[in-house]
């Protein structure tokens, strides 16, 4: 192997460690949930994971509402030129690229949960189960569906509703939990 192609092997296992090391600070569970996966499929689960995360803490952190709104804007903006293939410099996106590369993963999707993020700035509480299903599809269901390619085998396009029914149903547990 020459030295570039090893660095560039050895870049992509420490941003696949860095996004590892996300799940393992924020949820437990779902690191257990998806361990057992071969390295590949284990890997593109963290590094969806770290997307997420991402997009979650871009408005968990933030202190004012300008800076919820900027983070979020940041965020699209990279989503962005990563659909473009102009791949920002930093490990999600890094170990990211590897994972659309294998899987072809959703940027509708991907898209979907930064939407779901901005519901988040000015959040309302879900009045209905209806209202809660609907939040949930765009925070919970666009995981589902973004995992879909990695622990799915066969057509996907069948399973896109089971896939979006399992993220809310996740994003229910939660909110029972938080109850």
């Amino acid at each position: 192997m020459n030295s570039q192609r090893g660095d560039a092997v050895n870049q992509l296992k420490s941003d696949y460690k860095f996004c590892e090391s996300i799940i393992k600070k924020h949820s437990k569970s779902f690191h257990y949930a998806f361990s057992n996966l071969n390295t590949q499929d284990r890997n593109a689960v963290y590094a969806i994971y770290a997307f997420c995360r991402m997009a979650d803490d871009a408005v968990d952190n933030a202190e004012t509402h300008t800076e919820k709104v900027q983070n979020l804007d940041q965020l699209s903006k990279d989503l962005n030129s990563f659909k473009n293939n102009n791949i920002p410099d930093n490990p999600v996106w890094r170990a990211l690229e590897d994972v659309n590369n294998k899987y072809n993963i959703s940027f509708d999707m991907m898209f979907k949960q930064l939407d779901g993020q901005k519901m988040d700035i000015n959040f309302k509480q879900p009045e209905t189960l209806i209202d809660l299903e609907d939040y949930s599809s765009y925070v919970a269901g666009s995981v589902g569906v973004l995992l879909l390619p990695i622990i799915c085998n066969g057509n996907i396009e069948t399973r896109v509703n089971s896939a979006l029914d399992l993220g809310i149903a996740m994003q229910y547990t939660n909110v029972l939990r938080d109850i």
